[in-house]
């Protein structure tokens, strides 16, 4: 490994199953509370265990939930970051009117705020879905960073035919592909103009910093957990040649889902259509360690609120 170390994060969106059935076109009655009750205890171990700080993104609609919520607020107080995901987690957001996506911020902190007693300073949009409108409703809020853009040529791919073949068969999802445009952002931390996929003008206002997920260098692929499950045994010698590969920092995403096992928690069966869910508990749990230790090897670990307060992005 040459050149000064990377940085780098973990972050982990707190999506409940509920949305995973919307996005398959299932029932979201059929869901339970198991991400928080038993996915985010999982991951959260294995961050104390490792020494990985993280980045949690709530949605502010299930802290209505006495038990999310307080959480929720045992995670903050534990250290953790806890960072905005919106009020309801609508994939079409960026698509609603400028009012309904001032409510979709401002109420989703203010949930977050209610549970954890901290003001987000991030945020995350549903879907990885952005716009200039909605980088301008965080700027005008004070945010400090954005953690939305995922520029991956694979994941779109893959996202663009799942939703059309669940359109062949008849099941419509609430997810939406989103702008294209996205393929062309830069990969390292940025501070984004007008249009999310580009760096400030001199002229444009840049306080914000743009956070997007890693890609695997010469693979394209995100670096998320399915990506880390797709590879299987191969993914820690796959990351260990291929990471850091100069890059400036390194943003590993999770899912609080990717602390469940679809038979070893009862989850609902037709979430099957999820690859990961389908692998054993204990292999997801071991991978995860793996890999988070690998981060702490490799360089200096962040939470997002800190990384956005690094003064070398442009």
């Amino acid at each position: 490994m040459t050149g000064p170390r990377p940085s780098c994060s973990l972050s982990i969106d707190l999506d409940g199953l509920e949305h995973y059935c919307r996005i398959y076109g299932l029932d979201p009655a059929a869901a339970g509370d198991q991400v928080y009750a038993r996915g985010l205890p999982r991951l959260l171990q294995l961050c104390r265990e490792t020494g990985l700080p993280a980045t949690l993104f709530a949605i502010g609609a299930d802290l209505q939930v006495p038990s999310r919520a307080a959480a929720l607020g045992q995670a903050a107080a534990a250290g953790f970051e806890i960072a905005n995901h919106s009020l309801s987690h609508r994939y079409d957001l960026t698509r609603l009117s400028r009012d309904a996506q001032e409510q979709e911020l401002d109420l989703g902190a203010a949930a977050i705020t209610a549970a954890t007693g901290v003001a987000p300073v991030g945020f995350r949009a549903p879907g990885y879905t952005l716009s200039g409108t909605l980088l301008a409703l965080l700027r005008a809020r004070g945010y400090r960073y954005d953690a939305s853009l995922l520029s991956s040529l694979p994941y779109y791919l893959v996202k663009a035919g799942a939703l059309a073949a669940l359109r062949v068969r008849g099941r419509r999802s609430a997810s939406i592909l989103g702008d294209p445009r996205v393929l062309l952002a830069p990969r390292a931390p940025f501070r984004p103009g007008a249009q999310p996929h580009r760096r400030a003008l001199p002229a444009e206002t840049a306080e914000l910093v743009e956070i997007p997920v890693s890609l695997l260098p010469g693979l394209g692929l995100p670096l998320i957990g399915g990506t880390l499950f797709l590879l299987g045994p191969l993914a820690l010698p796959v990351l260990r040649r291929l990471l850091p590969g100069g890059l400036a920092h390194l943003h590993l995403e999770l899912h609080g889902v990717d602390g469940l096992s679809l038979l070893e928690d009862s989850l609902p069966p037709g979430l099957g259509a999820q690859p990961d869910l389908r692998l054993p508990l204990a292999t997801k749990l071991a991978r995860l360690r793996a890999v988070f230790e690998l981060f702490g090897r490799l360089g200096p670990c962040r939470t997002l609120r800190e990384v956005a307060a690094e003064p070398r992005w442009s």
